[in-house]
């Protein structure tokens, strides 16, 4: 939904767009909302096609705590359904103009529901100040925004005096300049803090306690005379106060703790019960008001009730203060979005129900699209809460005899099982490995299903958890295979399955199979039956599909539905070879990604060397162009990717086979050709990924800073845009030394997510095998073990108490046999087998600690206590000393003994950095299959189609559309919104619309810090652009205050030597200059020149900042040291660019001009 202002217009009349002779239904009308009560009249602007629900939401949204919320509109004194098209109010024709529209707001008698809905209205608004405090089903501070607590010179934004500007950034020169080698190193524990804190974010006071009686349910005589509930309420005054809500409204009665007694009180009565507590308590009403005075002036979505998407939980933070709330356990009662409480939704049926919508028009996809995204939403969160309660043990499964492996659980109409080989199907391929893996490759291709939407074939809602150890599948249940399984029928129609000698084939099947083979370029290939005969496959032959008793087919088992590596298969099965000696797993699959880039480079060289048409060649050069584009926000992602088909004869010999080196797979005789044909166009691919895609990418990043991305999370997003396998992490740091060796930063990028990757799978493999209760005891354990300074260091790991001991005893033996030298021999072993390449033991003791920890906490779903744990041993030691002499002195004292057991930090020594307690909590990290909308990602290709061609004014137009169909389908907390904000942010600022530019940057920021993480690489470049587009707006304090964050967070991420620091660290030089901060200025820029210097060598960007460090060493009257500057340089833009060049000439003027001042200073100072 829109933000206020944008609604808002002139009450005038609106001359009506039209389209031929039909009304265009965007066109917007003004509407007047008129209350009963004191409420002044609420204006906004909607579009024809809104509905009268439309209208509600907002004006809920704007009145945020409303005094009514149970009533109907009325046009002229007559009542309007809730979902009529407002031209359908106004009758409107073409030819004619828009009036105002007038709504009238009419109290309507409350229901139990109505009634449950005003109560929760009011507690949900109390709560939105104290999200960041508020912890729940995934994680602590779910959603937690920094950005609202940054310290915001908004006051005053001109720097027209230097001492204005000073004291403005106190920070900057007092605390932001110390004698440190660099001011924006910093802590978790100092940056965040002081947002944590309870100070930060007091509790609401506008009541002491506020719930449902304990005199509920209302007795079924008084239900007759139209009570509905009983509420409870003790105000700041400390009266205590017992409320009926009746149909009619609120009212208090005469009941107490002891004594019940419903009827009313005289004079105590309002339809609306914020005005009935208005009454009660003046304390109430005006912090009340203060409240929403607060609330109205900050950025609302940094509090708003997040919806639709699971938040990235924070990985370092606080636990939340435990507050004592009756509301807490009454939220199921009273929340009314939990619908159908007592029913079980059929999550299949709605999914494909939703997919088979109508989808011609515009709107008709909006539509669609918006309930597909959100029904499948609703089911990843509940498939999430089973999850989670199944590895806790809190559902029972349908075969409890069966190994805990095996065993399948049904759960909110939600079939769930373990990602594991529990029948042995993956035995030879790797077994539990080779299932871990298939279940997540499956879930990504059912996703790029979904988003293709090009077949009438139906795939299930699937959900993948990862959590504590366990990989958890949910899965919606095919119609009637329950009850096919009693019937001991079979629904399968394509494929086998275990104990059948025959594969099935429907032949009602193939038109749609043969669509989507040829869409993901999946060759059509006979398979000799066990009975000898032929049957022609389109797809892998572990695919199967199954008929429902609703009539729809269904496909299912899609791990394996892309060709496999060959040429990696290869390397595995060599003899001699010890770097892939161990790989878990022989599912090894090229990206969808890699195939469509291989197969369109093939048809373009073919078709160049036939001198096709330039028709078809710009056709192809785009797409060809997407796959080379290394920028995370320029190309979708790996599943967004719409695979194209061409009707082109030469793709035939460019389709592939993913069934070559399937165990069950048996070619005909006669296809002979074909088979070793097949065998070949895959080495080709592998061959094309090795020697092309992947020395590309290296060279992209090594050459050009700005494609380097920030973290190992963003690097795996690059890497799989451009189709190449997490698996080749080692190769390609390989290549890296051998060609990049001076590279530090892309080396130690690389390096970290290898260390991060294998240190899950150890995490997870003992994390598979221990119980809630001592999950926080072997992770913070096994993080002291890879840490540790040495394989030697006493490694005696914390222990539970001895009951709990006795009731694991294996598990507890496993913790004490863990120790430094096992953990990095594990490491090594993971490292090796998975990736080819050994993680250095150097690496880990010169590393960043902290950086390493958070990949590790991120992969892994683990939530620390906001502590500086690498910086704490001269204080542990100080502290023990302390502890020891107090345990001398008490040495007879039994409770103090105990005490000194059960405090882990008496027992610290260097090697417990981390101690159980540190471990907060473990939240799920979850694959979903959700899928992206097309209708709005078409629309932003368009808008990136007219920025390539310097169209801006028609980008804009075009990215404000796909804004809007971007809120329309997800709302506004999703990834996809975030980056669409960003995107128009920047044309904004190309356009020069300074203040919308800042407006969408600000909500870009905060969608990305509550959903993607408030240390997320995207988070960082969000405040980096923030902080440009407020200094384009002379808010240059403010540009200050954002820059110096990011690089904080960037620093403790990374850690200090990323090369695209190099342009963050001249900015901030720049607004320095602007502020008359000259000496720190120079340092800025000081930093940058140090970085190009490393990294960039002698390139055009090190020209750059050389030139403006010799601007700033001019500011300081070293014009000597400038001149030399100016003149390298000179040399370098002269050599890279020619002398004819712009910058050339710009740098020959600048050297010219301080030789000449630098001459006339000597002079001076010789006389």
């Amino acid at each position: 939904m829109g933000e206020k202002d944008n609604h808002q217009l002139d009450n005038g009349n609106v001359p009506l767009k039209q389209t031929d002779s039909a009304i265009d239904l965007d066109t917007e009308v003004n509407i007047d909302i008129r209350f009963p009560d004191r409420t002044p009249t609420l204006s906004f602007a909607l579009p024809l096609s809104s509905t009268v629900h439309d209208v509600r939401q907002i004006v809920l949204e704007f009145l945020l705590a409303p005094t009514n919320t149970c009533f109907h509109f009325a046009h002229g004194n007559e009542r309007i359904q809730p979902f009529t098209e407002l031209h359908e109010i106004l009758h409107v024709q073409s030819h004619q103009k828009l009036k105002t529209l007038v709504l009238d707001v009419v109290l309507d008698p409350y229901t139990e529901r109505t009634s449950r809905f005003h109560f929760f209205t009011l507690l949900d608004f109390l709560d939105r100040s104290n999200k960041n405090h508020k912890s729940d089903n995934f994680g602590i501070r779910t959603g937690f925004c920094a950005f609202p607590e940054l310290d915001d010179p908004t006051d005053s934004y001109q720097t027209e005096a230097v001492e204005s500007s000073n004291s403005k950034f106190s920070i900057l020169n007092k605390d932001f300049w110390p004698d440190h080698p660099n001011p924006f190193e910093s802590s978790y524990d100092k940056l965040l803090s002081p947002m944590l804190s309870s100070k930060s974010f007091p509790q609401h006071t506008c009541f002491r306690s506020f719930s449902l009686s304990a005199w509920n349910p209302v007795p079924p005589e008084y239900a007759m005379q139209g009570h509905l509930l009983y509420l409870s309420v003790t105000t700041l005054e400390g009266q205590l106060y017992h409320i009926t809500s009746h149909v009619t409204g609120y009212f208090v009665n005469n009941s107490t703790n002891t004594r019940f007694d419903p009827t009313s009180q005289k004079d105590l009565y309002s339809h609306s019960l914020i005005a009935l507590l208005c009454q009660l308590s003046p304390l109430f009403k005006e912090n009340l008001e203060a409240l929403l005075d607060k609330y109205r002036q900050q950025d609302q979505i940094a509090f708003a009730k997040i919806s639709g998407s699971i938040p990235q939980a924070p990985w370092i933070t606080m636990p939340t203060r435990n507050r004592p709330d009756l509301t807490k356990t009454q939220e199921a009662q009273l929340n009314p979005y939990i619908e159908n409480q007592g029913n079980l939704r059929d999550w299949n049926e709605e999914i494909q129900s939703a997919r088979e919508m109508a989808h011609e028009s515009i709107q008709d996809r909006v539509l669609r699209e918006r309930l597909l995204v959100k029904t499948m939403q609703d089911f990843t969160e509940v498939s999430v809460q089973g999850a989670i309660d199944i590895v806790n043990g809190n559902i029972p499964p349908l075969n409890p005899l069966e190994p805990e492996d095996s065993r399948m659980y049904v759960h909110n109409n939600i079939f769930f099982s373990f990602g594991r080989d529990s029948v042995g199907i993956f035995k030879k391929l790797g077994g539990d490995a080779a299932a871990y893996y298939a279940v997540g490759k499956d879930a990504t291709t059912i996703r790029l299903l979904n988003q293709l939407d090009a077949v009438d074939l139906s795939s299930l809602g699937t959900c993948i958890v990862d959590y504590a150890g366990h990989r958890i599948v949910a899965q919606t249940i095919i119609p009637g295979i329950f009850r096919q399984l009693e019937l001991g029928n079979s629904q399968l129609i394509y494929g086998s399955v275990e104990g059948e000698r025959n594969f099935r084939c429907d032949p009602s099947l193939e038109p749609d199979l043969l669509k989507l083979s040829n869409i993901l370029h999946i060759k059509k290939h006979g398979f000799k039956d066990q009975d000898g005969s032929v049957i022609p496959l389109y797809t892998s032959l572990d695919t199967k599909g199954l008929l429902g008793s609703d009539g729809r087919k269904y496909l299912m088992d899609l791990y394996s539905l892309f060709p496999p590596d060959l040429g990696f298969l290869n390397r595995l099965e060599q003899k001699g070879s010890n770097q892939y000696s161990d790989y878990p797993h022989r599912l090894v699959q090229f990206r969808p990604e890699l195939i469509q880039s291989f197969w369109e480079t093939t048809l373009n060289e073919e078709q160049e060397e036939k001198e096709a048409s330039s028709e078809d060649k710009h056709i192809n050069e785009p797409l060809k162009n997407t796959v080379l584009n290394q920028n995370g926000n320029e190309v979708p992602e790996a599943s967004q990717i719409p695979l194209k088909i061409k009707d082109n004869a030469s793709q035939e010999n460019c389709l592939f086979n993913p069934n070559v080196r399937h165990p069950s797979y048996k070619y005909p005789e006669h296809e002979e050709d074909e088979y070793k044909h097949d065998i070949s166009l895959l080495k080709k691919v592998s061959t094309f990924l090795t020697t092309n895609v992947i020395p590309h990418f290296i060279d992209s990043i090594c050459n050009d800073s700005s494609f380097l991305p920030i973290d190992g999370i963003a690097l795996s997003r690059a890497l799989h845009r451009n189709g190449i396998n997490i698996r080749y992490l080692g190769d390609m740091l390989n290549l890296i030394f051998d060609e990049y060796p001076q590279n530090t930063a892309t080396i130690h990028l690389f390096t970290s997510e290898i260390f991060a990757r294998s240190a899950k799978h150890i995490i997870r493999a003992y994390l598979s095998k221990t119980p809630r209760c001592l999950r926080s005891y072997v992770i913070s354990h096994i993080f002291n073990c890879l840490l540790a300074a040495d394989e030697d260091d006493l490694s005696s790991p914390f222990l539970p108490e001895e009951s709990v001991l006795k009731l694991y005893p294996e598990v507890c033996q496993m913790l004490v046999s863990m120790s430094p030298k096992l953990a990095w021999e594990l490491l090594v072993k993971e490292s090796q087998s998975r990736f080819g390449y050994e993680v250095p033991l150097r690496f880990v003791k010169e590393a960043n600690h902290l950086s390493l920890i958070r990949l590790v906490c991120l992969k892994s779903g683990i939530q620390l206590a906001c502590n500086d744990y690498f910086n704490k041993e001269d204080i542990t030691e100080a502290d023990n000393q302390a502890s020891g002499s107090k345990n001398k002195k008490n040495k007879k004292k039994k409770k103090e003994k105990k005490a000194k057991q059960d405090d882990c930090s008496n027992l610290t020594n260097s090697f417990h950095k981390f101690l159980p307690k540190d471990i907060l909590n473990l939240v799920p990290v979850v694959k979903s299959t959700v899928p992206y909308s097309s209708l709005a990602q078409e629309s932003l290709d368009a808008s990136k189609v007219c920025l390539l061609k310097e169209n801006k004014d028609l980008c804009y137009d075009l990215l404000n559309e796909s804004l809007s169909l971007h809120e329309q389908i997800y709302g506004v907390f999703h990834p996809e919104v975030a980056r669409a904000y960003c995107q128009l942010a920047m044309i904004c600022h190309q356009l020069g619309k300074k203040e919308e530019s800042c407006s969408l940057g600000r909500k870009a920021l905060i969608v990305c810090e509550r959903i993607l993480g408030f240390d997320s690489s995207e988070t960082i470049l969000a405040y980096l652009n923030l902080a440009l587009y407020e200094f384009s707006h002379n808010r240059i304090s403010c540009a200050l205050v954002y820059s110096q964050y990011a690089l904080r967070l960037w620093h403790l991420v990374f850690g200090t030597d990323h090369p695209n620091m190099i342009t963050s660290y001249t900015n901030i030089g720049l607004m320095l200059r602007s502020m008359k901060l000259i000496s720190e200025s120079k340092i800025c820029i000081e930093w940058a020149l140090n970085l190009c210097r490393r990294f960039q060598d002698k390139s055009s960007t090190t020209a750059a900042v050389n030139l403006q460090y010799a601007q700033a060493l001019a500011l300081t009257k070293d014009l000597r040291q400038a001149s030399q500057e100016a003149r390298e340089a000179y040399k370098i833009y002269e050599k890279n660019l020619g002398s004819e060049h712009q910058a050339t000439k710009e740098a020959e003027q600048w050297l010219s001009q301080l030789i000449a001042k630098a001459v006339k200073q000597e002079k001076v100072t010789l006389q």
